[in-house]
């Protein structure tokens, strides 16, 4: 249980990463 339990955090820890750089990447790609 304690695996999954971190194996959980990590991959919410990792959603949030992607997507703070995805909205990074476009918001630089946005720009002319």
């Amino acid at each position: 249980e304690k695996n999954l339990s971190a194996s959980s955090s990590l991959n919410l820890y990792l959603c949030r990463s992607i997507s703070s750089l995805v909205r990074v990447i476009n918001d630089s790609v946005g720009e002319p």
